[in-house]
């Protein structure tokens, strides 16, 4: 084959696949989740280093980046609509320590968030009042977090159908870490 064909091969076949391949990439990005869509989620620690024994606080936010008004948990309380899986320096899942409550919610335990507003609850994930996750050791922690109402029709008295948003819908891994308590003795 002579290098004119080739170099004419060449060519054709670059306007065939470079299109197709970025075509590909194009569509792919403009199709997030529906629940993407409809709220950002973020977990993240109130500070990045903690001392061991010291309570450990997470700031848990809720952003509508979509059209409509959307019904939310106004606390985001963990272990109702927050799961959290909390990884220890040894690459260990730590338990989490408590009760499971069965709890009765309130109208003003939720809210309507209008688009491009946003809701925070601040929350110790730690060991404190009888439950948390117990954290043993320095070093860093990995945490996983998904927000979720649960099934729509659970709050179908309380919010009219399509503001309910269907999760979970998944913060960002984020990491804190323990140190040495100041008042270790050597």
């Amino acid at each position: 084959m002579s290098i004119r064909r080739r170099a004419i091969l060449s060519f054709f076949l670059a306007l065939i696949i470079v299109p197709a391949g970025s075509a590909q990439s194009t569509v792919t990005a403009e199709k997030p989740t529906s629940a993407g869509r409809l709220l950002t989620f973020t977990a993240r620690p109130t500070k990045p280093l903690f001392d061991l024994g010291e309570e450990i606080v997470f700031r848990f936010r809720l952003r509508n980046v979509s059209s409509k008004r959307i019904f939310v948990s106004r606390y985001m309380t963990v272990g109702d609509f927050i799961t959290l899986t909390v990884i220890d320096p040894d690459g260990k899942k730590v338990p989490w320590q408590g009760k499971i409550r069965s709890v009765g919610y309130s109208k003003d335990a939720f809210q309507f968030l209008e688009t491009n507003n946003e809701v925070s609850a601040d929350h110790t994930i730690s060991l404190a009042k009888g439950e948390g996750f117990e954290i043993k050791q320095a070093g860093r922690y990995t945490v996983i977090a998904d927000y979720s109402l649960g099934p729509p029709e659970y709050f179908a008295n309380l919010a009219p159908k399509g503001s309910i948003p269907e999760g979970p819908f998944k913060a960002p891994t984020t990491h804190f870490t323990i140190t040495a308590s100041r008042d270790a003795k050597p």
